[in-house]
């Protein structure tokens, strides 16, 4: 049964299945590719984590993005409401899924899944932002965003010709949408090996009530990783 949709709000959040598609690979360069496949099955459970309590705390119905049509029942997402993302490069991706997800929910947050320092604090931002205006972006370090939401439409031809993955992303993305948005806080995605540090400090600043289980576990990796190329460890955490 479909929601009413009025005053509702979903997230989605976009996914790889391991083992099918290369994860993390410029995180892999840094740190090898099996550190890499460590973070990204952390990252996503922590992700879902949090997709799970604000579900109760916020109301928010969360949605997995499956890159791969076949792995939409791989035993991994089973447990998940979800949905395929499509062909296309990111651009086409995430409209397809905006727009199939706002034809059920009059709000849709589209997240990655490599930002496990999110948490209700951000989500509630969102609502509130989402009042007095129709899109909503959370900035990411490098120039793109680690979310971004809306209550409006968007034409596919608006997420056409976008410079993915580069310096330029949201503030290309952004001028081309018909109304000002507005602007979370900052976070780090973590897509090279260097992105970890800026994480975990983010991630320390998560508050103890909204931390949960995944987050914690991500701390434990992170006390015991160590980069090889640059021969240091991240040494500090919130339990130190």
């Amino acid at each position: 049964m479909k929601p009413d949709k009025e005053n509702t709000t979903a997230v989605a959040v976009f996914v790889k299945t391991p083992g099918v598609s290369p994860l993390k690979t410029r995180l892999a360069v840094g740190i090898g590719a099996v550190a890499a496949a460590e973070f990204y099955h952390l990252s996503v459970a922590a992700v879902e984590q949090q997709l799970a309590q604000i579900k109760k705390s916020l109301g928010i119905e969360p949605f997995w993005a499956i890159a791969e049509e076949a792995e939409l029942n791989n035993p991994l997402w089973q447990n998940q409401q979800r949905l395929w993302t499509g062909p296309g490069d990111l651009g086409e991706r995430q409209s397809q899924v905006y727009n199939e997800l706002r034809q059920q929910f009059s709000q849709v947050i589209l997240i990655g899944a490599d930002t496990p320092q999110l948490c209700e604090q951000q989500f509630s931002s969102v609502l509130s932002a989402l009042v007095d205006h129709e899109f909503t972006f959370g900035p990411a370090h490098d120039g793109g965003y680690y979310l971004f939401a809306g209550r409006r439409d968007i034409a596919r031809s608006v997420w056409q010709n976008v410079p993915w993955s580069t310096s330029k992303t949201r503030s290309v993305f952004q001028a081309k949408l018909p109304n000002h948005s507005a602007a979370l806080k900052p976070l780090m995605d973590v897509d090279v090996a260097a992105d970890l540090l800026v994480m975990q400090e983010e991630l320390e600043k998560v508050p103890e009530t909204m931390r949960v289980p995944g987050q914690l576990a991500m701390f434990e990796w992170l006390k015991h990783y160590k980069n090889p190329r640059q021969e240091h460890k991240i040494l500090h955490s919130v339990d130190d």
